[in-house]
């Protein structure tokens, strides 16, 4: 009789740790992988669509998920179909806000799914962001699709610097000075500076507008317009600290285009300067661009008017 005792209890111990079991259970977890639909052929759904793909085949997805960004290796079925490495995630409902495909140097993307309301949503069934449902008792398959990616276009798939990179900000600093006589003074100076004495040079009033492109045929996007004037009364004596960056996976090119305040208050264009991201411009004192608008003449010689902008 005792012996007919001991697996009853033991089915009925198993049988209540399964009651106290839930799928919801965050401490368990669950299997997903990413199928990504005509990999070799990276299909677009128009002919509309014609950037060139990079000739190399992906290694590793870049997914980010719920906030976390995971990198498993690439599979090929004997099928031809493509597949990431299983993940392990928790059971339940989860976003995936970013898919990329990298070459082997886990750096370099070669295809990517674009974003909802991008240029490029248009040639994808499913845009990112998108959400999937796991469950610890079945393996989850996300289906997936991408498109050839050119750093030229990353704004196409709704990316920002970020999305496709690392970047690194520097910093370049500017100053100036204006020089004129008493009848050369005007708006914004006067206001600015409150001026009674009219010294022979005043810190100049000027901004620093900013601007990129991807290289070899990217085209010109605005940045950042950085200046040491807001009118009408405004102003910082310190250098201006104009920004621009490097990028792990872009070549770049920055143009920096100085503006400053002539004696009627106009914006004025006096230089412009181009440079390589790879190779900066480097100011020859003290680290920082320093220029003169008009001749100073601390001799007594008076300067040569008018001043022409």
């Amino acid at each position: 009789m005792l012996g007919l005792l001991i697996p009853m209890f033991a089915i009925f111990t198993v049988s209540c740790e399964k009651d106290d079991w839930s799928s919801d259970d965050q401490n368990f977890q669950a299997e997903v992988t990413f199928g990504i639909t005509n990999p070799l052929e990276y299909q677009a759904k128009s002919d509309d669509f014609d950037i060139e793909c990079i000739d190399e085949l992906p290694e590793y997805a870049r997914i980010t998920i719920d906030d976390e960004t995971y990198m498993p290796e690439l599979i090929w079925h004997d099928d031809g179909n493509l597949y990431t490495q299983v993940l392990k995630l928790a059971s339940g409902n989860h976003e995936v806000t970013s898919f990329e495909l990298l070459a082997a140097d886990g750096e370099t993307i070669i295809s990517a799914t674009p974003a909802e309301g991008s240029e490029f949503a248009i040639y994808v069934e499913q845009t990112v962001p998108f959400t999937f449902e796991t469950s610890v008792f079945d393996k989850t398959e996300v289906d997936v699709e991408v498109l050839c990616f050119n750093t030229a276009h990353f704004d196409d798939f709704g990316f920002n610097w970020f999305n496709i990179g690392q970047i690194e900000v520097s910093e370049i600093p500017f100053f100036g000075d204006i020089c004129h006589q008493e009848e050369a003074f005007g708006v914004p100076y006067l206001d600015v500076f409150d001026i009674e004495d009219y010294p022979i040079d005043v810190p100049a009033l000027f901004e620093v507008r900013t601007s990129v492109k991807i290289l070899p045929d990217g085209e010109w996007k605005d940045l950042k317009t950085f200046t040491n004037y807001t009118p009408p009364h405004t102003y910082s004596d310190k250098p201006v600290r104009v920004e621009w960056f490097t990028h792990s996976n872009l070549d770049l090119e920055f143009k920096f285009e100085l503006y400053v305040y002539n004696f009627n208050g106009e914006l004025v264009n006096v230089w412009d300067y181009t440079f390589n991201s790879d190779d900066p411009l480097v100011p020859e004192t003290d680290g920082v661009v320093d220029f003169v608008i008009g001749g100073c003449w601390y001799d007594g010689t008076p300067p040569q008017l008018p001043l022409t902008w």
